[in-house]
């Protein structure tokens, strides 16, 4: 990562895009470049939640290899309507956001938008609450209220 006075450029090497992609059922599943664009195009990385996104970062091939954010200020806590706004896209779309902290928000004027847009999904469906402590969006540093709209909206469904 690299930045200017007014934004951040996250640039990958040409063997990122292997990484995994998303953790269903308690595995993590690899697809070849798709780790980015799978939270906007499965409606995770709603416009209103991702408003400091600029573009992507392709290399001369195509192969998606980064993408360009506005600066702005990390919160000292994230809204509780950011929140609930993150919280209403991962049950619509079916994909759980695995780092939601402070460090992965910012702050640009009244506006606040995700800027960790390269962390791996979960599967809402196939939700496995023991790997998500371990590995995904239960882990201590991740924002309470989203974990506990997680596992309450998870017993709902187990009822």
């Amino acid at each position: 990562m690299f930045r200017t006075n007014d934004r951040y450029y996250k640039v990958w090497g040409e063997h990122f895009v292997a990484r995994t992609v998303a953790a269903v059922g308690g595995k993590f599943v690899t697809v070849r470049n798709l780790k980015l664009l799978h939270g906007f195009d499965t409606g995770l990385f709603l416009p209103e939640l991702s408003g400091a996104l600029e573009e992507f970062i392709y290399d001369p091939v195509g192969i998606l290899r980064g993408y360009v954010t506005r600066r702005g200020e990390h919160p000292a806590v994230i809204p509780d309507d950011f929140v609930d706004r993150l919280f209403g896209a991962t049950v619509q779309s079916g994909w759980v956001f695995s780092d939601l902290k402070t460090g992965n928000v910012i702050r640009i004027g009244d506006m606040y938008s995700l800027i960790d847009f390269d962390t791996h999904l979960s599967s809402l469906a196939a939700f496995d609450p023991e790997f998500e402590r371990k590995s995904g969006s239960l882990r201590d540093h991740v924002i309470t209220r989203y974990k506990d709209r997680l596992l309450d909206h998870i017993g709902k469904q187990k009822r």
